[in-house]
């Protein structure tokens, strides 16, 4: 990859969730980072199941934003919907967990590229297109999405196990 082949806009959006991920893991701990990943899977299911659904309800009933509403954008919405509202839930609950930092840090980036593989996954065919071509980062994190869907449950049972030895 080379510095001209970065499209600056999208993969410093791309690197910002990467390093805003991790940050969040590192500052609040390890538990914090698993409920992100829980809310991320939640937003998958709801944005898969109900977006196409909830897409056409609003389109029979003239809800569609004047047709400025896509499938894409209404299902990206829905994506991000449990991870708000998980977060904000979260902030009730202030303490800190501790957990090991190298994990931590693997579980962050895993949580990251999770998030933006399956925000890809949900946009238009020509969207996601001109996002990939436009992007030297979207294409490796996209085309890994069943690793990063997989990667993510396995990592938090792993530090389980790497953390029941530790105590």
């Amino acid at each position: 990859m080379n510095l001209p082949d970065i499209n600056f806009s999208l993969d410093l959006v791309i690197l910002g969730v990467m390093v805003l991920t991790v940050l969040v893991g590192v500052l609040l701990g390890s538990n914090k980072v698993k409920t992100f990943a829980l809310s991320v899977y939640v937003g998958i299911v709801v944005a898969t199941e109900f977006g196409t659904g909830l897409y056409g309800l609003l389109q029979k009933n003239n809800l569609d934003l004047g047709g400025r509403l896509t499938p894409g954008s209404l299902r990206l919405g829905l994506f991000v919907l449990p991870m708000i509202a998980l977060e904000a839930g979260r902030r009730q609950h202030g303490r800190r967990e501790r957990g090991g930092l190298a994990m931590t840090l693997v579980l962050s980036v895993l949580v990251a590229a999770l998030v933006i593989s399956s925000a890809l996954q949900l946009l238009e065919p020509d969207s996601l297109r001109r996002v990939l071509d436009g992007s030297a980062l979207a294409g490796p994190i996209h085309r890994f999405r069943l690793w990063w869907v997989a990667a993510v449950p396995v990592a938090v049972i792993g530090e389980s196990f790497i953390r029941s030895r530790e105590q």
